[in-house]
């Protein structure tokens, strides 16, 4: 007869790491990604680019209402800062516990590594880059 291994329950810390590592939440922050950036891609129809990219993109609020064509559509999302915040954890976590460490998975390895240099990248020209126009007159 086979015999079922005992039910072990996980600690909150173990789930909450399972959680923040997993697949799930990062297909959902992914397509929220994406949405973000549609809809502020429409939205760049009645703002200008600066104001799109403070209302969806900046650090300083947490939630975005969009609009499209002068209306308010029913929809309360988080920033995309926060979501690429949370994605860059979800993505570091599930690399160093989901991920298998062997030769022949280096490419994914690498791959992951990859995304998470980009992440930081745009973290660090987020917070710290300055951006200016000139204009030269002859």
């Amino acid at each position: 007869m086979d015999a079922k291994p005992p039910n072990k329950q996980k600690n909150p810390l173990q789930r909450t790491l399972d959680f923040l590592a997993g697949y799930h939440l990062a297909s959902v922050l992914i397509v929220l990604l994406g949405i973000l950036t549609w809809l502020g891609t429409l939205e760049q129809v009645d703002l200008s680019l600066l104001e799109v990219k403070k209302k969806y993109f900046s650090a300083s609020n947490f939630w975005v209402r969009p609009t499209y064509n002068g209306y308010d559509l029913p929809l309360v999302l988080p920033t995309a800062y926060w979501v690429g915040m949370l994605f860059f954890v979800n993505l570091l976590l599930g690399t160093i516990f989901n991920a298998r460490w062997r030769w022949g998975s280096s490419g994914t390895l690498i791959a992951h590594a990859g995304i998470l240099i980009l992440l930081v990248g745009a973290f660090v020209t987020q917070q710290w880059s300055r951006r200016g126009v000139i204009s030269i007159y002859e």
